[in-house]
């Protein structure tokens, strides 16, 4: 199968060197060869929303037929509504995008280009809602490997590709410097669909860090611009960062 490789660093500053020495074996940072995703507890599976929702259900209707017929479901609603620009009714990509920016359960999964962005998310997670977790992780994906590949052909494939959605308009992804993964799969989370394929080569990366590290590694981040103010520039993020200094200053 597929390798899933898990790397155990001993504290913030060991991640920031075990990032160039694992994925890129001591070398320079290259700009988008991996993407990168920050979760508040390393038990959490890649699971996207609607994988989530869809595993909660008591429906006997296969995942693939019960996501195309949600997406039929709401390219109707979205017609019916008469203000949804036709190039986003017209590509399922932007659809689906459309969809979890206004709370529907969909099959992306949010990565960044930048480790540091995918590792504020985790540890700002992490003490904005605290969890019973002993590490917080950052997964990264290889781009280059065959099991993330593109598909113009929605509805004839069945896979996960790494996808991009517009940013005009949309600062937030801008900031985050943000990609997604979209997963047509009958699998429930990223890790099943890489353990399902054979070959001796490794397609996801999972980093797991000290979570009781977050307050200095935040300190860190903020320190290099990445904050909710910059990341989310709106009063929501000014929000969540008076929030998350105030945790801070507590601890």
């Amino acid at each position: 199968m597929a390798k899933i490789e898990t790397v155990n660093v001993g504290d913030w500053n060991d991640f920031k060197s075990a990032v160039l020495n694992q994925l890129f074996e001591g070398d320079q940072f290259v700009n988008g060869r991996f993407i990168f995703r920050g979760q508040p507890s390393s038990d959490w599976k890649l699971e996207s929303s609607f994988d989530r929702w869809f595993r909660s259900l008591s429906i006997k209707t296969p995942k693939i037929h019960a996501l195309d017929q949600m997406l039929k479901i709401f390219h109707q609603e979205c017609l019916d509504a008469g203000d949804v620009r036709e190039e986003i009714l017209n590509n399922e990509t932007y659809l689906i995008a459309l969809g979890q920016h206004h709370g529907l359960p969909t099959p992306l999964l949010d990565w960044s280009v930048s480790p540091y962005i995918a590792a504020f998310f985790a540890y700002s997670s992490f003490l904005l809602n605290p969890k019973d977790a002993e590490f917080v992780s950052v997964w990264a994906i290889d781009t280059r490997c065959e099991l993330w590949v593109k598909s113009s052909e929605w509805g004839k494939f069945n896979g996960v590709e790494i996808v991009d959605v517009p940013t005009v308009g949309n600062s937030r992804i801008r900031n985050q410097r943000g990609k997604f993964t979209l997963s047509r799969t009958a699998f429930l989370s990223l890790e099943d669909y890489v353990k399902d394929f054979s070959g001796d080569y490794t397609a996801l990366w999972h980093f797991r860090l000290p979570a009781l590290d977050s307050p200095s590694a935040l300190a860190d981040l903020d320190l290099m611009g990445i904050n909710y103010s910059s990341i989310y520039p709106d009063l929501t993020g000014r929000a969540l960062n008076t929030k998350l200094r105030l945790i801070i200053s507590q601890r």
